[in-house]
């Protein structure tokens, strides 16, 4: 799974090690595969970490993947890499690893390894994009890292790294949760393209989890978006923004404590657990009425230039992974990924 091109390329790392060895191997891009994927001998998982552990998209992949008893299995996890001056800060990957490597062992896989890895940092909802000289120094000890790490798995050896992170993710499992329930459906609705868009279609085209959709010229992010970065930080016009104030005004909206009051008029006060569950139903429908409307209000020239003017992320570099074009991530490949579900790639004894 990669949005702006890191676990992409660590992919590619791990791929050109394993090919160096005589081992046939390939890329398969995680959402054509998910329920699909026929056993094989090697199975390396690699993704980034959303809020201190994996991705929706993983865990589905995971869930649907038939039994794969008598695969190896490989975990990394990618994580936000910074730099200050010469050194690197390590990102925390949290729970997003081990979380994926149980699953997989409840799949029947063996699991040789899990390690987390620093690629640069690339949210650009939230913060500027590294410089290039920062992005370089971080990718290159990446590559370090995986290529020694390809090599220890190689020689049969087991490699279980990030003891430190799991712990801070385990302390951290209440935030992981509320972003997996609720928070990623929050980061989906605060995109929109500012008066820079050209209309041309190409966010939509190349999301990987198929949450863009074109209302006329404009794009429109359904509930499907992971924020994984691909369109803000691939869009040739940089058009697209992420609205600061719309969080706030989200927030507002969906924190009205609708659920409390329309149980009180049947007398359900103490109904906690049905209490949550209409809150909750009352979150996402609040979400999406209101990003509805603001769609529909942002195409306005004047209104358009005040959220375009009142959010940080106009002023933010924006960041893909450097050797990484959009047509790497996206014709990757429909025909590899139909000899994988019909079970026709690589060795069986690994």
């Amino acid at each position: 799974m990669s949005g702006t091109g890191n676990s992409y390329r660590t992919a590619c790392w791990v791929k050109d090690r394993l090919s160096q060895r005589g081992f046939a191997a390939e890329i398969i891009p995680l959402e054509p595969c998910t329920g699909k994927l026929r056993r094989v001998g090697l199975l390396v998982l690699i993704f980034p970490t959303h809020a201190f552990t994996a991705p929706w998209p993983v865990l589905k992949f995971i869930a649907k993947l038939p039994r794969q008893d008598g695969t190896e299995a490989l975990i990394i996890a990618c994580r936000a890499g910074w730099t200050i001056g010469p050194w690197l800060m390590p990102g925390l990957e949290g729970t997003a690893g081990y979380l994926a490597a149980l699953l997989l062992r409840m799949k029947g896989c063996r699991v040789r390894g899990v390690m987390g890895l620093d690629m640069p940092a690339n949210w650009t909802a939230a913060h500027w994009g590294l410089n290039a000289g920062h992005v370089q120094s971080i990718i290159t000890a990446a590559r370090a890292k995986t290529e020694a790490f390809t090599d220890a798995i190689l020689a049969r050896e087991f490699r279980f790294r990030g003891m430190l992170p799991l712990f801070a993710g385990l302390l951290l499992v209440p935030i992981s949760f509320i972003y997996l329930a609720l928070g990623r459906f929050y980061l989906a609705k605060i995109f929109f393209a500012s008066l820079r868009c050209t209309g041309c279609g190409l966010c939509a085209r190349t999301c990987p989890h198929g949450g863009i959709v074109m209302r006329g010229k404009r794009p429109f992010w359904t509930l499907r978006c992971e924020s994984c970065m691909r369109c803000m930080n691939y869009c040739p016009e940089q058009a697209i923004e992420c609205s600061h104030p719309l969080i706030v005004l989200l927030h507002y909206a969906t924190a009205f404590p609708a659920a409390a009051y329309a149980l009180g008029l049947f007398g359900l006060r103490n109904a906690n657990g049905l209490c949550l569950i209409v809150q909750y139903c009352y979150a996402l429908l609040t979400l999406c009425l209101v990003y509805r409307i603001f769609h529909s209000i942002v195409g306005v020239s004047a209104i358009n230039r005040l959220f375009f003017f009142t959010t940080m992320t106009p002023l933010f570099r924006r960041y893909h992974e450097p050797t990484t074009c959009i047509e790497d991530l996206t014709a990757n490949n429909a025909n590899t990924a139909n000899n994988m579900i019909s079970g026709t790639l690589g060795p069986r004894n690994y």
